[in-house]
């Protein structure tokens, strides 16, 4: 009767093992009790402390999910800006180059109108023309 006590508590682990009261003597009993108890017990404890932590996720989600939803509108504050700071930076480049080209355009005028000045006494007054011969 042993071996088949042996044998179903091998063939599955989930299986309660059963053993013929009439075969404990009373020591047996009690030890067998006192391990039971003392697995439950575990077992309650642990429970009790999954179920406490379920409850502090449980509760702290909706802080975390309004937290995120704050954290994704300042991502996107944050990109609008840094596109505006692109901008600006393109725009003050481009605004660099129009100077410059203005200037060497008005260097290359300046030039224009002090060779017209030196041939002015030639030329209408109103209607300057430039002599390109």
């Amino acid at each position: 009767m042993a071996d088949s006590t042996k044998q179903e508590s091998s063939s599955s682990s989930n299986q309660a093992i059963t053993i013929n009261p009439t075969e404990l003597s009373k020591e047996e009993c009690n030890s067998t009790i006192n391990e039971m108890s003392t697995e439950l017990y575990h077992l309650r404890v642990t429970l009790k402390s999954l179920t406490k932590e379920h409850t502090r996720i449980k509760d702290s989600n909706p802080f975390l999910s309004d937290r995120n939803a704050v954290l994704e509108s300042q991502f996107i504050e944050f990109e609008k800006m840094r596109n505006v700071v692109t901008n600006i930076i393109k725009v003050q480049v481009m605004e660099t180059f129009c100077k410059e080209t203005w200037n060497k355009e008005k260097k290359k005028l300046d030039i224009v109108v002090e060779d017209l000045g030196a041939a002015d006494a030639s030329m209408d007054s109103d209607h300057p023309l430039k002599d390109y011969s």
